[in-house]
């Protein structure tokens, strides 16, 4: 059956579980940290938080999935639901402010953050399958993507807000859009492939160090930073949006002619292209 957990503080350090039913807990005391450091698991079903302020150490809801939601907040470490999804809609958050939901990592095929809080999903992959479907709301998101190897393919669409994406490994059939707002897009040279488009910005920041030829297109950023000497492709930097680059190294680009004129400024003491 169910279980069912409501009080101001909800700690334990043992394990909770539900063979056929869903878990619930329900803190109703904000301003006391619930700590559970046991693995809490539902064999068959959900697991939800209804509210309160967490620290919760490993979740586990392969079939019915994993829920945040009401004003819960706090940390939540390893979140696995490798059947059914991570949701969540809490509305403790606000737009602009410190995330009040961070998770470590998250293993699932399916992510929702729909809500109007700031969320740090931590590294996200999938070890059921080859696909990540990764939705966020408006606020000012973080995440990591770290998929299990160089075949999965994720879709991530960000809403409003100052999201920042950091992709570790990805498949180049990937789809990236960081919607509105300035984000900062940090991909792995050769592994965090895909196609991306920063969105709508005035700051739109595209880390880069090393090769990234076979990275994929990247459009619609306004700073380009450089930390170390860089290879990139004429569709990766000569893109339609005006940018400056920022970093004084080395930018390498396979093109028998190059286009600078969406560069406006910013150049580094001893920046230069390579063609």
């Amino acid at each position: 059956g169910d279980i069912k957990i409501t009080g101001g503080d909800i700690d334990g350090s043992g394990n909770i579980t539900a063979t056929l039913g869903d878990v619930q807990l329900n803190s109703t005391n904000d301003s006391e940290t619930s700590t559970l450091s046991g693995t809490i698991t539902a064999d068959a079903g959900a697991i939800t938080t209804l509210g309160g302020k967490y620290a919760i150490s490993d979740l586990d809801a392969n079939a019915g999935g994993i829920a945040i939601a009401g004003d819960s907040q706090g940390t939540f470490g390893a979140l696995q639901t490798t059947g059914s999804s991570v949701r969540v809609t809490s509305t403790n958050s606000t737009q602009g402010t410190t995330g009040d939901v961070s998770i470590t990592t998250i293993d699932s095929p399916t992510v929702l953050a729909q809500g109007a809080g700031d969320y740090s999903l931590g590294t996200v992959s999938s070890s059921t399958g080859n696909a990540v479907a990764i939705t966020t709301g408006d606020g000012n998101d973080v995440m990591t993507l770290t998929g299990s190897d160089a075949n999965e393919v994720y879709t991530v669409s960000t809403g409003n807000g100052d999201d920042q994406v950091t992709n570790t490994v990805a498949a180049a059939t990937s789809s990236i859009n960081l919607g509105a707002g300035d984000d900062t897009y940090t991909p792995t040279a050769a592994n965090g492939k895909g196609s991306v488009d920063m969105g709508a910005g005035t700051g739109d920041v595209l880390a880069l160090s090393g090769d990234y030829t076979n990275n994929g297109v990247i459009l619609n950023y306004e700073v380009l930073q450089i930390s170390a000497n860089t290879t990139m492709t004429e569709g990766q930097l000569d893109n339609d949006a005006s940018f400056q680059v920022q970093g004084a190294n080395q930018i390498d680009v396979t093109a028998t002619s190059l286009n600078l004129s969406s560069v406006t400024a910013g150049f580094g003491a001893t920046t230069k292209f390579v063609v």
